[in-house]
This record gives structure tokens, C-alpha cells and sequence, in this order.
């Protein structure tokens, strides 16, 4: 894969991550305070449309290849923003 393609995996991938922990929260009440099978339905939406929507863009990038760095810089997103968000949720 050229460098050029990996560093806008990266860079969409982190990005990624923290919408991911951004729209969790929005979320947050939707999937954890309601009835359980409101619970399951939100869950479910969620996480599809977030799945077919990472590997849409990712389709886009670079053909759909998922490497073990585009995962771990989902994650760092995720830890970035999320006790951010969090502070401002409470």
C-alpha cells in the first residue's frame, strides 16, 4: 500500500474513532437507560449503521483492506475524546 494512502487511513480511522465516541454519547440514553428491547433495537441501528458506514469509507480509501493499525487508531480516537465528552455529559 503506498504511504500516501496509509497516512489517510490513519488520519480517517482516528477521526473516525472519535465520532464513534461522540455519537455513543449522544446516544447514551437511548442505549442504556431504556427498556431492554428499546435497548436492543438502538444497539443493533447503532452499530450496523456505523460498521457499514466505517467500511464505505474505507472502500473509498483504500478498497475495503482493514489493517490491524486502522483499528488501533479507531481506538485512540475513542480514548481521546471520550473523557471529554463524558465531562461535559455529567
Amino acid at each position: 500500500m503506498m504511504l500516501s494512502t496509509q497516512i489517510k487511513l490513519i488520519i480517517f480511522s482516528l477521526i473516525y474513532g472519535m465520532f464513534l465516541s461522540l455519537t455513543l454519547n449522544i446516544n447514551y440514553k437511548y442505549i442504556y437507560k431504556t427498556k431492554f428491547i428499546y435497548k436492543l433495537l438502538v444497539s443493533t441501528a447503532y452499530v450496523s449503521f456505523n460498521i457499514l458506514l466505517y467500511f464505505y469509507i474505507l472502500l473509498k480509501i483504500n478498497n475495503g483492506i482493514l489493517h490491524y493499525y486502522s483499528l488501533i487508531c479507531i481506538v485512540i480516537g475513542f480514548i481521546i475524546v471520550n473523557p471529554i465528552v463524558n465531562k461535559k455529559r455529567i
